[in-house]
């Protein structure tokens, strides 16, 4: 996926400060996208319009590589 290699691809490690979910310790490794176009695996982007595309942000305007 060309998320792997953009600057707005970010992750936190489980138990971390940012890996917070309904204000307590998230135990689970949390990655998403700095611009809001995905969050959780980068693999499988919570879109239902990415369902069966290879890579759906190919073509993303705001990929900057890393």
């Amino acid at each position: 996926m060309k998320c792997d290699t953009c600057k707005n691809r970010k992750y936190h490690p489980g138990g971390s400060f940012y890996a917070v979910a309904e204000g307590g310790d998230d135990p689970y490794n949390y990655e998403y996208c700095n611009k809001g176009h995905w969050c959780g695996v980068p693999d499988e982007p919570q879109c239902e319009e990415a369902v069966g595309m290879e890579d759906q942000f190919i073509n993303c305007s705001d990929y900057r590589e890393i």
